[in-house]
């Protein structure tokens, strides 16, 4: 039911767009790539499903996030 109501959803979610490795990166960037790498290496299923999960949950949060922060708007 979760998926099949995200699908469907209007919420926003990050699109990777604004990812751009064609100037300098930072050493943070890359030192969080080669973990995440490393981390994959060593559970594929387990860390490959919780990203899934964290990603879906992500445009529920900024969803949310979005209608607070407008209504505060709107209020004050």
């Amino acid at each position: 039911m979760f998926a099949g109501l995200t699908m469907v959803s209007n919420l926003k979610y990050w699109s990777f767009k604004t990812f751009n490795l064609k100037k300098s990166v930072p050493f943070v960037m890359i030192f969080l790539i080669v973990m995440a790498v490393a981390l994959v290496s060593w559970q594929p299923p387990l860390v490959l499903f919780a990203g899934f999960v964290v990603y879906a949950v992500s445009g529920y949060l900024v969803s949310a996030w979005l209608v607070l922060r407008k209504r505060r708007a709107t209020a004050g």
